[in-house]
């Protein structure tokens, strides 16, 4: 079947099935990195939309935006759009990898952090835009993967189904402003004031896309349900919409659970996140219950998602440290790569990409011999400048305390034991580094040594090249 697109003025044939939606079904074309989707139904509903949708692109590395219409034939009828090819894998298949927790295929903590960040930063760039997502869900996103199916660093995330976003335009009749809604959602992903069956009739709002888009980053980050919940028994509570609907977020609901009803609980526990990252959670479940706007902002997601990120590379291992621990088998080939990662993105002058691609390789004979030569690298840069400031973003501006402890509240208390081993890891990063600035003073001032009293200064300052 042969088909035309509007957008290249030119024919294409229709290849393999890609994919299939709610509204139609996705299929490659003869034009190289061009798809299209056909409509099941007619499009008559949809043409406005999607010819004014194609006027106002969003970035296109984020979104598979419509590129322009599909028609049966030079000017035919529509029957589909046209969009740019996305190969990746969806964030439901990532999430229910291994054992229904957010693991597998390459798709580590780091991964995970780095994708849930992302994920906040295209939301917020579609609702700084005026555009409303609507359907929300973990098929709606994808990752870049390579062949073999593992995350491709840093792990972009691009959104899909554009057509049913909710968007501003004009009317075609009367030319005045208007907006194309958005009638779809993915239970699960509902919020609560739509559960009662307004998905046809309401306008959508971003505090609607904020809740389905924590119980996404919910998923990602926990690898499980948020309103998740066990009887005594331990068997699943299977009206989890019930939850949802009574702003019982299993972890500090807004009224006590039934007796012995306690939270799931599965994948990362709650007490390990960090605490404004559990905040976050608790304002979106059980405060926006009551006032859907304060629900926390795509962007406000971002940047504690950027800063927990930033905060989990300064306690990966130096490289060196990281490569004595690999050579004795108690590191792994991943750790010790996102150990190279992050003192890479610390040295930026330095170039590890030859060592991480020796990494990479699978090839042994290079694994000990990429990772000496950039633990070498990255200790002779220490040794050359003690004092490099860390362009991790955040990290100096978060207090530790700040990313530990649990929220209080069902879940439990603190791990008092954790919190006393990360004071004593500060207070030796703090020695350790006052002792690096006491030596590298003592260095600089011996070189004034052998001068004589009254050009010592003088001299100092002339060759330090002081006004």
């Amino acid at each position: 079947m042969t088909v035309y697109l509007d957008h290249l003025r030119m024919t294409a044939r229709l290849l393999a099935l890609c994919g299939e939606g709610k509204e139609g079904k996705v299929h490659r074309t003869s034009v190289a990195g061009v798809v299209v989707k056909l409509f099941a139904g007619g499009a008559k509903g949809k043409l406005d939309k999607l010819e004014q949708m194609t006027q106002n692109p969003l970035p296109p590395g984020r979104f598979a935006w419509p590129l322009g219409l599909v028609r049966d034939g030079p000017g035919g009828q529509a029957i589909g759009f046209a969009m740019a090819e996305v190969r990746g894998t969806s964030l439901h298949d990532l999430c229910h990898a291994v054992g229904g927790t957010a693991l597998g295929m390459g798709f580590d903590r780091l991964a995970r952090l780095s994708v849930a960040a992302d994920l906040a930063d295209v939301v917020d760039t579609a609702h700084q835009a005026g555009v409303v997502l609507g359907d929300i869900s973990d098929k709606n996103f994808l990752v870049p993967t390579d062949p073999a199916g593992r995350v491709v660093r840093p792990g972009r995330i691009v959104g899909i189904d554009c057509d049913s976003y909710q968007t501003q335009g004009r009317d075609p009749a009367t030319g005045r402003p208007c907006v194309f809604p958005c009638g779809l959602g993915t239970p699960g992903f509902v919020p609560p004031e739509l559960l009662t069956g307004g998905l046809w009739t309401t306008l959508r709002t971003p505090a609607h896309d904020r809740f389905a888009m924590t119980t996404l980053l919910f998923m990602l980050l926990k690898g499980d349900d948020p309103f998740a919940a066990k009887d005594p028994a331990g068997n699943w509570v299977p009206d989890r919409d019930d939850l949802t609907r009574t702003g019982r977020f299993p972890y500090a609901p807004l009224a006590p659970l039934l007796p012995g009803v306690v939270p799931r609980d599965s994948g990362l526990p709650w007490v390990r996140l960090p605490r404004p990252i559990q905040d976050l959670f608790v304002r979106c479940f059980r405060d926006g219950h009551r006032t859907p706007d304060a629900r926390p902002t795509a962007a406000e997601w971002r940047d504690a998602l950027r800063r927990w990120l930033a905060a989990e590379k300064a306690r990966l291992p130096g490289p060196l440290s990281a490569l004595v621990k690999f050579i004795r088998g108690r590191l792994s080939r991943r750790a010790l790569g996102q150990a190279l990662d992050a003192a890479a993105g610390r040295f930026g002058r330095l170039d590890l990409g030859a060592a991480l691609a020796w990494l990479r390789s699978g090839n042994r004979r290079w694994w000990v011999g990429g990772g000496l030569a950039t633990a070498l690298l990255v200790s002779f840069g220490l040794a050359w400048n003690p004092d490099l400031p860390s362009p991790l973003p955040g990290v100096g501006q978060v207090e530790p305390d700040q990313w530990t402890g649990p929220y209080p509240g069902p879940a439990g208390e603190a791990d008092e034991r954790s919190r006393q081993r990360a004071d004593e890891a500060r207070e030796r990063a703090r020695r350790e580094q006052a002792a690096r600035v006491k030596a590298a003073q003592a260095e600089a001032d011996s070189r004034w040594a052998g001068a004589p009293g009254v050009f010592r200064e003088a001299l100092k300052e002339r060759l330090e090249e002081r006004p």
